[in-house]
Order: C-alpha cells, then sequence, then structure tokens
C-alpha cells in the first residue's frame, strides 16, 4: 500500500496572490506537494517532513538550498516556511547571493556610520534577491529576471486546507528529476488536473 506520493498539480489564476506588480509571469510555474500517512482511504497529512521527502529533496536540490525570506538568506536542508529557495552552484545563483551578501554588509556597515556621524557608503544598484518579497509575497519582475536569466530556484507557499508547503517550480525538467529520485525509494508520483482533487485525500 502506498503510505507517501509526491503530487504535481497546476498552477491556478487565484494563486496570482503570492505575487505583487502589474506584469504577468514570464512562465508559470506549476505546483509539488508531499502527503505522507496515506491511508486505505487514500487521504494523508501533507508536508515534506519525512525522511523520504528529506531524501528526494536532497537528491533533486542538493543537501544545502539558500531560503531568501523577508529576513534575509539562510542556508536550509528542509522546505518548511514561505521563502524564494536557490539551489545548486551555478554561476548565476553565485553572483545572485554574493550580490546580495555585498549588499547586506554595505547596508549594514552604512547603519554603523550614521551612528557614528560619518558619511553612508553610497550604493550603486540595489541586486535582484533584495525586496524580492515583501509581506509574504513575491515581486513579479524580479520573478521574471531569475526565470529569463535561467537561475535554479523555487519558491514556496502554504495552501489550505489541501496540498500545505508546496513548491512552485518553473523548471519542467525539476519534475523529471523528482521522479527519477522518488523512483528509487518506492516513493508515489501523482499528477492531479487540478489542486481541488486534493481535497478528497486528505
Amino acid at each position: 500500500m502506498i503510505t507517501e506520493r509526491i503530487v504535481k498539480f497546476p498552477y491556478e489564476e487565484w494563486m496570482g496572490e503570492v505575487f505583487f506588480g502589474d506584469n504577468d509571469l514570464a512562465s508559470l510555474p506549476y505546483c509539488v506537494c508531499y502527503q505522507y500517512y496515506v491511508d486505505e482511504s487514500d487521504c494523508g497529512e501533507f508536508g515534506f517532513f519525512t525522511e523520504n521527502a528529506s531524501y528526494i529533496l536532497s537528491c533533486v536540490f542538493g543537501k544545502e538550498i539558500s531560503l531568501y525570506t523577508s529576513h534575509g538568506v539562510k542556508k536550509t536542508e528542509r522546505i518548511d516556511i514561505n521563502g524564494l529557495y536557490l539551489y545548486g552552484d551555478s554561476l548565476i545563483n553565485n553572483d545572485l547571493l554574493n550580490s546580495y551578501s555585498g549588499f547586506s554588509s554595505i547596508e549594514l556597515k552604512n547603519k554603523l556610520r550614521e551612528r557614528k556621524g560619518m558619511m553612508p557608503v553610497a550604493i550603486v544598484e540595489k541586486p535582484c534577491l533584495y525586496n524580492i518579497q515583501v509581506d509574504d509575497r513575491f515581486d513579479v519582475l524580479k520573478i521574471n529576471e531569475l526565470i529569463n536569466t535561467n537561475a535554479d530556484f523555487f519558491l514556496s507557499r502554504f495552501f489550505m486546507p489541501e496540498a500545505g508547503q508546496s513548491m512552485l517550480i518553473f523548471d519542467l525538467s525539476v519534475w523529471n528529476e523528482i521522479n527519477k529520485c522518488a523512483s528509487v525509494i518506492g516513493v508515489d508520483c501523482m499528477e492531479l488536473n487540478s489542486i481541488d482533487e486534493l481535497s478528497e485525500k486528505q
């Protein structure tokens, strides 16, 4: 009997509340959630909390992911809060993280300089990651920049009452990798036509 599964479902129009800005997305994502303790009635709990879920995440994205939230950037191995997740060590991603780190360092130094009555260091350009997420929503222009530069990233958002913590992924090849990694440990992969179908599985 299947006790855990990873589920793909389409991005829907109402999910646009995740973003702010007047532009359309450069491409639409698909959504992925994880379900465990699936019982005989085909119902279960949602979330990437099990060992199998952790294996799939590390297999697909690597053991260390950079999570960006309104509070800054940190390393993580879990997907359990809303935010933007960067994975891999591509030059594009490294540039994104380095430019944000450098900007944050200058910002901190400027605060210290101002306290001492000194002139702040001029900041010529704010990095792409700066304020890409505000009040739990993402700047669509900056997300489009990540899409158009082929950055390795996904977004995470908690959907209620079904799906729980979910990934919004823009790269179609990631789902193929998820399938490969899940098959190694016998986790089922399911594709649905709508998030509404999950309401019958909770």
